[in-house]
């Protein structure tokens, strides 16, 4: 017990709670402040000092805090307007990078379209381009065209037109989404305001009533005779193909002068080869001019001799754009933009056109010159070399062969030789040239090769015609093009059915409407792969006739042969039973005791089959005819 009370002073007292509040640091420092201060000044009051002292501090403690905050306030309202301004800054320069692409992106399309020769291909992205620079909901293209005439798959070239009847829109292409345009057309009557971008300005009456006072009305911010509908469901004039929504419509007409044309390509052709005369005539003037004799002659001045400017007719196109769904109207920027584009495209088109006859007139000329002197130097020896192969071949026949057959073995003959013509190197390099070709006459006969060489008709024309579609179809003058030249062989059964279009004499009904002459005058080489063609109609004709004949003659000997065989064996039946009846009567008369004999039935028939007369008849086995699809029996008279 007293250990306990002589450690008890070195246990540590226990402090209390409030002691521990009060020896907080911030209580603790202020108090020990106070009581310094208190210290120095030594008050007469110092109850009333350290009061006063005490809230001075609060209060100045209390300025601080409010000092704080507000400079707290002041750096987040800058860092917040420095961030305002950062954040304006990025706006603009993303608007600057979104514009410089756009702009970047622009040009590059525009580059792409005055590089290109072909803007057809072009459209599909020049609408779509249309559509995302007015964000607009759907662009579409239509062109102004004759309705055409329905027609069959066997009708004549240009069947589909008819030139009394009424025009259409037909729409060519859409943007993306809006592809079931494509192919629908609209009448004058169903859609006005479309129609009426074709139409001349308006005029207004002044008042008096003369025509010196109509005036047109000022000219709009875009040059072109556009329309705009601010809102479509209000507008009756307007044909849907859709269901109608809130929105607005901007129609744009979209001509520009086509010289690619057959027409175009003739006159072309035939003022260059006149040039060229003029330019000839010219320079040996102008020799004769500078080894003149009299040289005081006033100078003379030669004309630059140009072509004359292409034959152009006018294409009329649309192209109209829609805010269906969106409820709001285009801008007159977006509608002075997209016309400024459309005034451009038009104008390349009509460029690339150009170019696009320039070229082929230029790879015309570079041959025509060569063809026409291999014709006439080649004329005399190729028909010389088709007289001796037709005479050779006539001479593996017999004598009495039937013309059709003289006939078949010449065109055959024939056929071989037009084929190695027709592969040979530089002649095969002259048609495949056709391929960069925009403008070709005598299409036609290509066609007729394709259908011979069993390409589809659909793959080959213009929807809705019977008419070559060159653009698509010279992708066939391929690989398959050259082994068809080099295998095909119109001889023999053909069990396969060709479409109506393509069966032998409708393709050589066709093959005779080609004026020759006026073909080879224009391409040599396509002069042969005609006569090639010709020669292949020609030899399956006479081929399938006389296989027909042949089966014909065959049918007639053994119906003969069994009606000879039948006829023969009612004689022998007969003889037999005459025979057997002589005999028996014979035998009746005979004594009633004398022996009777048995008539011999076989002895008889061999003695019958032993005269020279009654020799069996040889049945010839069963003969059966040719499959052949493409000419039916009545399409031939054997």
């Amino acid at each position: 017990m007293s250990n306990l009370v002589n450690h008890a002073r070195f246990i540590k007292a226990q402090e209390h709670e409030d002691i521990k509040y009060l020896k907080q640091d911030p209580i603790g420092d202020v108090v020990a402040e106070a009581l310094s201060e208190l210290y120095l000044a030594k008050p007469n009051n110092p109850l009333h000092f350290l009061g006063n002292w005490l809230l001075n501090y609060a209060a100045t403690l209390k300025n601080k805090d409010q000092e704080y905050t507000r400079l707290e306030q002041k750096d987040s309202l800058i860092q917040k307007h420095e961030q305002a301004l950062q954040d304006e800054r990025d706006i603009e320069e993303k608007e600057r990078i979104e514009k410089d692409l756009k702009k970047s992106k622009e040009e590059e399309f525009a580059a792409s379209i005055k590089a290109s020769l072909d803007l057809d291909d072009i459209l599909k992205d020049f609408i779509n381009f249309l559509k995302k620079s007015t964000n607009a909901t759907a662009v579409y293209a239509g062109i102004l065209e004759k309705v055409k005439r329905p027609i069959k798959e066997t009708d004549e070239e240009l069947a589909h037109i008819d030139d009394e009847a009424p025009q259409h829109i037909r729409y060519i292409e859409a943007s993306e989404g809006s592809e079931f345009m494509v192919g629908k057309t609209i009448k004058e009557e169903e859609g006005e305001i479309t129609y009426s971008v074709w139409k001349e300005p308006e005029v207004e009456d002044a008042g008096s009533g003369d025509e010196e006072n109509k005036v047109e009305k000022p000219p709009k911010l875009y040059q072109l005779n556009a329309k705009f509908v601010p809102d479509v469901i209000s507008e009756l004039k307007l044909k849907f193909f859709d269901v109608p929504k809130l929105g607005s419509y901007f129609v744009v007409p979209m001509t520009y002068k086509s010289c690619l044309s057959e027409a175009s390509f003739d006159f072309a052709v035939e003022d260059a080869l006149e040039c060229r005369r003029q330019r000839a005539d010219q320079e040996q003037e102008k020799l004769n001019y500078e080894n003149r004799s009299n040289k005081d002659e006033e100078e003379k001045i030669f004309e630059e001799i140009v072509e004359a400017p292409y034959k152009t007719n006018d294409i009329k196109l649309i192209v109209g754009l829609d805010s269906m769904g969106q409820d709001r109207e285009f801008t007159e920027e977006d509608r002075k933009k997209c016309v400024d584009w459309i005034v451009f495209f038009t104008n390349e088109w009509e460029r690339a056109e150009n170019q696009s006859l320039k070229k082929d007139i230029t790879a015309y000329l570079s041959v025509y010159d060569h063809n026409k002197e291999v014709y006439n130097e080649k004329q005399l020896d190729w028909s010389e070399e088709e007289r001796l192969a037709a005479e050779e071949a006539v001479k593996t026949l017999d004598v009495n062969a039937h013309d059709d057959l003289k006939h078949l073995a010449e065109s055959k003959a024939l056929l071989e030789i037009l084929r190695k013509r027709v592969l040979d190197p530089s002649m095969l390099r002259e048609i495949y040239s056709f391929k960069d070709f925009k403008v070709i006459k005598f299409a036609r006969v290509f066609q007729l090769v394709f259908y011979y060489f069993g390409i589809d008709r659909e793959k080959l024309v213009t929807p809705g015609t019977n008419q070559l579609n060159w653009k698509n179809s010279k992708k066939y003058l391929n690989d398959h093009f050259e082994n068809c030249l080099k295998t095909v062989n119109p001889s023999g059964p053909k069990n396969e059915k060709p479409p109506a279009y393509a069966r032998t004499l409708k393709l050589d009904k066709d093959v005779k409407s080609v004026n020759s002459e006026l073909l080879r005058k224009y391409s040599l080489s396509l002069f042969l792969l005609f006569r090639f063609l010709e020669l292949c109609l020609r030899v399956r004709i006479l081929d399938v006739t006389c296989r027909r004949r042949q089966y014909l003659m065959k049918k007639e000997e053994r119906e003969l042969a069994i009606k000879t065989f039948e006829d023969l064996a009612n004689k022998k039946q007969q003889a037999l039973e005459e025979a057997r009846d002589k005999f028996n009567k014979e035998q009746d008369l005979l004594d009633e005791f004398a022996e009777r004999a048995v008539f011999d039935d076989n002895k008889f028939l061999q003695e019958f089959d032993e005269i020279e007369s009654n020799r069996p008849i040889e049945i010839p086995p069963e003969v059966f005819p040719d499959e052949d699809g493409d000419l039916e029996w009545e399409e031939t008279n054997p």
